[in-house]
């Protein structure tokens, strides 16, 4: 079989790792108008080159394959978006945990921007928890002492 093209069935079924790659790149509504371009595309072929169409029955696998392939993309779509929902969620809930603990605590966060060197402060939190918080010192003086 060297040097002869694959037939045009087995070929076909290839349109499934466009499905599978579809589903990776695009969202649901993406994938579903790219099943149904390629199962157009793949029940248009008996008509448009008859020539290279064996038979009719040549395109139920590839058409089959072409329909589980975007079913089964779908559905792991389907779950990946609910187990980031789950994600989010939580991280919500850590979050809100969080803030309850610091607002009981009576503390505060900080954040220092190594490359322009703004700090930002928490409502509870300052430079210097003796000091009040229109006398904040600069971070740079702060660590260097």
């Amino acid at each position: 079989m060297t040097g002869t093209a694959a037939e045009p069935p087995i070929s076909l079924s290839y349109l499934v790792l466009g499905i599978l790659l579809a589903s990776i790149l695009l969202s649901w509504r993406g994938v579903v108008l790219f099943t149904l371009v390629s199962l157009g595309g793949l029940a248009l072929m008996p008509v448009v080159a008859r020539d290279t169409v064996p038979s009719l029955l040549a395109f139920i696998g590839p058409f089959s394959v072409t329909a589980l392939g975007a079913g089964l993309s779908l559905v792991f779509m389907h779950h990946r978006d609910q187990v980031e929902r789950d994600r989010q969620a939580e991280l919500r809930g850590n979050e809100e945990r969080l803030r309850l603990a610091l607002e009981a605590s009576r503390m505060g966060t900080w954040e220092w921007d190594v490359g322009t060197g703004a700090v930002r402060w928490s409502g509870r939190s300052s430079p210097c928890s003796l000091c009040p918080r229109a006398a904040s010192v600069g971070v740079t003086r702060t660590i260097s002492t």
